[in-house]
Order: structure tokens, then sequence, then C-alpha cells
């Protein structure tokens, strides 16, 4: 799962960017910015009624299930999947992160989550420890994903450049 925070509608809209600390465990992503959060599916995604059961693989639930997983690890929101919108998915030969990974993007609105973007905001970089992490008006972002023209001059990664244009 790739999950692109967002709240607000029209020309109020905004979504969670961060950037990646240099020393990242991903090491090709170091210091690139990003607008998703997420990971692998684990065998833990499956649940316990369905360890016993080989046969058993409801995809769907199983991808809903790893991002709900991978929200509350990366970011510290626990939110069910009301809030998250199947968008699209990604895979792309354009690096060597994205050519071994394929991309489940979902949305998550935040717009019914309380409080303000500033204590989301905080939640999120308690748990993610970015290097940065800022909320960026749609319009404003669309802007940022040519390579060195991200915040601060910095770049976003393959897989941002590639979900933004087509979702927003």
């Amino acid at each position: 799962p790739y999950l692109i925070l967002q709240r607000g509608q029209g020309e109020e809209q905004r979504v969670l960017v961060y950037q990646r600390r240099v020393k990242h465990s991903e090491q090709r992503l170091g210091g690139l910015w990003s607008v998703g959060f997420g990971g692998h599916i684990e065998p833990m995604d499956l649940g316990e009624d369905h360890m016993d059961d080989p046969d058993h693989l409801a995809t769907q639930d199983l991808v809903e299930a790893a991002a709900v997983r991978e929200l509350a690890e990366e970011t510290g929101l626990d939110l069910g999947t009301d809030q998250f919108r199947r968008v699209g998915f990604i895979n792309s030969d354009g690096n060597d992160v994205s050519s071994v990974h394929f991309g489940v993007v979902y949305r998550v609105d935040l717009d019914a989550m309380p409080g303000e973007d500033a204590e989301i905001l905080t939640t999120v970089v308690a748990q993610a420890e970015p290097h940065r992490a800022l909320w960026l008006p749609v319009q404003r972002l669309r802007q940022m994903l040519d390579p060195e023209t991200g915040p601060d001059g910095g770049s976003f990664e393959d897989w941002s450049r590639i979900a933004v244009p087509g979702i927003f």
C-alpha cells in the first residue's frame, strides 16, 4: 500500500508531504520528498482466522489490512478503511526502488479526523521521524514534481511524481 494523506476540498485541498532522512532504511530514497506512506504486505495482514487456511486469500482484504496497519505504523494515525479510497496502482521501472515494487495507491481523507493540520502533522512527525514534513496545497504540489523543484529545492521520489498528476 502507498497511502497519500489529504485534507480539504477544491482550492483548500492539501497533501501531507515529507522528506526522508538522508540516512534512511531504504538508502536509495534518502533525502527525497514523498507524498506516500506505506510498506510491504506482511503475513500478519492475513489475520489469525486465515493463518491455517492456505487456500484463503482475499486480495482486497489483505491489501486493506496492510494499508491500515502501515498507516498506524508509519504515521501514528489509527483509521478504519472508511476514509481510504483506492485510486490506482503504481508499477515503474524508473529506478532501482520502483522496479522491484508494485503499489496499490490509496488517498486517505483526514477531514473527519479531529484536530487541526498542525496537530495531525505533530503526530505523524513523532511516529515517522522524517527530516521534514508539511502540508502542501495540491495546486502548489503539482508545480513541484520536476527534479529539484520540490520544497527547499529538493526532489520528489519516483512514485510521488507518478501518483500526484493521476490523482489530483
